[in-house]
């Protein structure tokens, strides 16, 4: 029997363009992928263990909203266990690259989803469709990522584990080649829509088991009346008051744990910068403008830096403040930054705001935040 084949296309999409491949034949029609490279897009791990499954998708929503510095955003989101892993990108710039090439339907996909999850826990260093990106995977869960346009050193790769709390790899890491698959290794669950519906029925069914209790009670009670064949009014007023006040303490119940869920909500949404983060960041760009840190101060919202050039043989030119303020200032968490010249030597002074991600205002570009 002759089986019909049906063609699949990709269309790959990276900082230098669009690629159109086809894909091997299969028997069914298939969606066509739309591949964002790592370098458009940004990662976030999210804990869910706390949150409630019908409220997770609104909780998520709100957690995206506040996370993305794009007005339009598109998301690819992966519920596992008591985590959710984000995939954010600039949904307007990728729908526009989508409609030039004739794929508006394509289903759009981060890179990430079609790389093959390694077999073992730890750091992984991936070659991606541009550019290179750090992972650090603990039970097929990705717990940290980092991307970099150009491999960066062996020294650069452990100090950033450890500053996020990872042990460093017992060997030196190279970038590894990974083949896309032909489809993702999880389906986006939208903040875990598909598990609410469950959830709700499940919740309604013990309502009416609940009622259905209840109703059973008032009768047992109404028969019992009708047997003794004396009192029937008042044991049938007596009936309608305890039904009464099962119906308010049901309410009072009902209302307390929506209050709760919300509580939970709240205090799982906290978005204030750890100060662990904040040091890691600032460190790593002093690192980068061959400076040194000699002094700091963290008052918050207001963190005093002092910086003085590092010592190299045959002396050195100083630190160019205006490329460490544009570092400064290109870091999500960083506002206001300004430098004075120290009191004494070749140093100079930084002064910045630390600003929490709800009331930032996102300047730089898509290409700069993604980094």
């Amino acid at each position: 029997m002759k089986i019909s084949l049906f063609s699949k296309k990709r269309w790959v999409h990276t900082s230098n363009g669009v690629t159109e491949t086809e894909l091997p034949s299969t028997p069914l029609p298939q969606k066509a992928d739309w591949v964002l490279s790592r370098g458009l897009c940004f990662y976030q791990l999210l804990p869910v263990k706390n949150i409630a499954l019908r409220d997770r998708k609104n909780a998520l929503a709100i957690r995206l909203r506040q996370l993305s510095p794009w007005q339009n955003t598109g998301s690819y989101i992966v519920c596992q266990g008591d985590w959710a892993q984000l995939w954010l990108w600039d949904e307007a710039a990728r729908s526009a690259q989508a409609e030039k090439h004739n794929a508006g339907k394509s289903r759009p996909v981060p890179e990430t989803l079609l790389q093959q999850r390694p077999e073992d826990n730890g750091p992984i260093l991936r070659q991606c469709l541009d550019g290179v990106e750090l992972q650090y995977w603990q039970d097929d869960i990705l717990l940290f990522s980092h991307w970099w346009q150009s491999s960066p050193a062996a020294e650069k790769l452990i100090w950033l584990l450890r500053t996020n709390d990872f042990p460093p790899p017992a060997a030196a890491l190279t970038p590894q080649p990974a083949a896309l698959l032909t489809h993702p290794w999880a389906k986006s669950s939208a903040g875990g829509i598909a598990n609410v519906a469950s959830q709700e029925k499940l919740e309604q069914m013990a309502w009416l088991t609940l009622l259905f209790t209840a109703v059973t009670l008032a009768t047992w009670f109404g028969s019992q009346h009708l047997q003794l064949k004396n009192a029937l009014e008042k044991e049938q007023s007596t009936a309608d008051k305890l039904q009464a006040k099962l119906e308010s303490t049901l309410q009072n119940r009902s209302q307390a744990a929506k209050d709760l869920h919300y509580l939970i909500k709240v205090h799982q949404l906290d978005n204030t910068p750890c100060v662990t983060m904040l040091f890691a960041q600032a460190l790593e760009i002093i690192a980068d403008h061959q400076a040194e840190l000699t002094d700091w101060n963290y008052r918050n919202p207001k963190l005093t830096l002092e910086l003085i050039p590092q010592k190299k043989e045959g002396g050195g030119s100083g630190l160019n403040e205006s490329a460490i303020i544009a570092a400064f200032e290109k870091k999500p968490f960083f506002r206001s930054v300004s430098a004075s010249a120290a009191k004494s030597g070749p140093g100079i002074n930084l002064s910045l705001a630390i600003a929490t991600p709800h009331i930032q205002q996102h300047t730089a570009t898509a290409e700069e935040k993604m980094q």
